[in-house]
């Protein structure tokens, strides 16, 4: 170590000597007479100084003496002045020293360095780091800060944000419901083209009435052409213009007394086992026959649906009309829902043996129709219209069903097709032919004129009979029928379905077994009314009209409160079945 020295020239390295391998400084030498005199060269003389102690805050020897350190000597102790006190400086006034941080080798620790702790190098101890603070701005009374006036604001704009976008999307759903609102005959109804299309086909016998189905499988309607005969031909239709596709399709012989007697039953076209349509009996709506039915929509046909001059329309849970669709000419009419399909021949269009046809369809509307009850008292024609004789209330007394057609219900054959009854025993009403068809036996003084040999030894019985007892109040209760002695046959009388009309019941003899008939009067048609038979429901059974449109049965001397068997009728058709146990 170099000797100390306040001449710089001194103390550099090439004034020490060489080889000398300790310092002149030290506690345990007195420098010689020569080493002081050689380190006070040029210095100015300075007066003795006592070495009485100075006064603090006084350099020793005065203010104006010279300082020169003697570690051997206590008297030259060094010393500090004293300042008055001051304001101390914050910690954040002067920017906080970066101590010099060693290098790191791969497996090395980093030093960790401590304030007070000596940095490496001896550098000194390493000072403490302050946090740098940033200015606050003065708040002042009565002003809000700037920090909560930023918030304010952006709470604004993002409250305005949501209510611009919700604005956005209602308007939104509106213009999309009013420029694209669903087509719907819940709604409207509206014509698919502009013109009825003509189509000419070649029936095979006697043309019967035509009518059009849509064919969901093939996306086709298909104008369907029963014969008189039985036979039948189709032919498929594109849907958008009514122009044929492809050639006529033979259709399979069907003998029955329906009015449509083909349909589309599991993408196939077979024989109709019931009528697509049902005589509407609730008086709000004003038709005759209903033709479709879902929970959105009920549509029905006046007078007839194989003879509508009107088509309506009503919502079943609030009876609201939706619309009201008048025809120029009858038509056969069907509905599937998304369409109807209207038939009707011109006058005049049969011409040999080609018959020429003309459809129109209607479809669903985004557009409510506008006063459809002012609709509703439409003249349909501009001639007078032809006033039909009343039908008397009781018009059924005189149909003879002793001379007439009378359901073949134990026909295994027709057992097999549920022809007379669902697969629930809810009975098929069906309407009485005006000739022999499949499943129905023709009556002659009370006896089918077909028969069958239902027994082993092969003798022939009649397949029907009618029972003359004598006593119709064994069978049917007095409270709720009226008996007709003038008959040959024990029959009775009511207004079962409650429509105003009297009604028929009667016994009939089945392979050795009695069974209830029950015939519902048409006053559309009065000379052939709607026939059923009840196969589970035999003597000694009672028949009773619980309340209109349900008759009940319970056992014979039972209680007549006893119904164990309930039929829902509506109009023509039976709605549902209830056993009671």
């Amino acid at each position: 170590m170099s000797k100390f020295s306040p001449d710089e020239d001194v103390n550099s390295s090439s004034s020490e000597p060489a080889g000398s391998g300790d310092s002149g400084f030290s506690p345990d030498s007195e420098p010689s007479p020569d080493t002081i005199a050689a380190n006070t060269v040029g210095l100015p003389e300075t007066s003795p100084v006592s070495a009485e102690p100075a006064a603090p805050g006084v350099m020793p020897g005065g203010e104006n003496a010279p300082y020169s350190p003697n570690p051997q000597d206590t008297v030259y102790a060094q010393t500090y002045p004293q300042y008055p006190t001051a304001t101390p400086v914050a910690p954040g006034a002067y920017p906080p020293v970066t101590p010099q941080v060693p290098p790191v080798y791969p497996g090395q620790p980093a030093p960790a360095n401590y304030p007070g702790q000596p940095m490496p190098g001896g550098s000194g101890p390493v000072p403490p780091a302050y946090p740098v603070s940033q200015p606050v701005p003065p708040t002042f009374p009565g002003r809000p800060s700037a920090g909560g006036k930023g918030k304010s604001r952006r709470g604004l704009i993002v409250t305005l944000c949501v209510i611009l976008v919700l604005a956005l999307c209602i308007l939104g759903i509106t213009l999309f419901k009013v420029f694209t609102g669903e087509d719907s005959l819940a709604v409207g109804v509206k014509p698919a083209w502009d013109n009825a299309a003509t189509v000419e086909l070649e029936p095979e016998g006697e043309p019967g009435m035509a009518y059009t189905l849509y064919w969901s499988g093939k996306d086709k309607l298909i104008l369907i052409q029963p014969s008189k005969d039985g036979s039948g031909i189709g032919q498929l239709l594109d849907p958008k213009t009514g122009a044929k596709t492809g050639f006529p399709i033979v259709l399979p012989k069907c003998v029955s007394s329906l009015k449509y007697p083909y349909q589309i039953k599991n993408e196939k076209i077979v024989c109709a086992t019931k009528e697509n349509f049902r005589a509407n009996s609730n008086k709000k709506y004003h038709f005759k026959e209903r033709i479709y039915t879902d929970k959105r929509l009920i549509v029905g046909a006046s007078p007839s649906a194989a003879n509508a001059r009107q088509i309506v329309a009503y919502n079943p849970k609030t009876s609201k009309l939706l619309w009201v669709q008048n025809l120029k000419q009858p038509a056969t009419v069907t509905c599937n829902g998304k369409g109807i399909y209207t038939t009707f021949a011109p006058k005049q269009s049969s011409t040999a043996n080609k018959q020429k046809l003309k459809l129109m369809v209607y479809t669903g509307s985004s557009q409510a129709q506008k006063s459809p009850e002012k609709q509703l008292g439409q003249p349909q024609e501009s001639k007078p219209k032809e006033t039909k004789p009343q039908v008397a209330k009781d018009a059924i007394k005189n149909i003879d069903f002793a001379n007439t057609y009378l359901p073949a219900f134990s026909l295994q054959e027709c057992m097999d097709e549920n022809f007379w009854e669902e697969s629930d025993e809810t009975p098929i009403s069906r309407k009485m032919p005006g000739e022999t068809s499949h499943c129905w036996v023709k009556m002659q003084n009370g006896k089918s004129v077909e028969t069958h040999a239902p027994w082993p030894d092969g003798v022939q019985e009649p397949i029907v009979g009618l029972i003359n007892g004598g006593e119709p109040f064994n069978f049917f209760d007095s409270t709720s029928f009226t008996a007709d002695t003038s008959k040959t046959y024990d029959a009775v009388y009511a207004d079962v379905n409650g429509d105003g009309y009297l009604d028929a019941m009667f016994l009939t003899t089945i392979t050795e077994a009695e069974a209830f008939s029950l015939a519902l009067f048409d006053p559309e048609d009065p000379e052939h009314p709607y026939l059923s038979t009840f196969h589970g429901m035999q003597a000694p059974d009672v028949a009773k009209i619980v309340a209109p449109g349900k008759l009940g049965f319970y056992s014979k001397g039972g209680s007549s409160d006893a119904i164990h068997t309930t039929y829902e009728i509506e109009g023509h058709d039976f709605t549902g079945v209830t056993h009671n146990s």
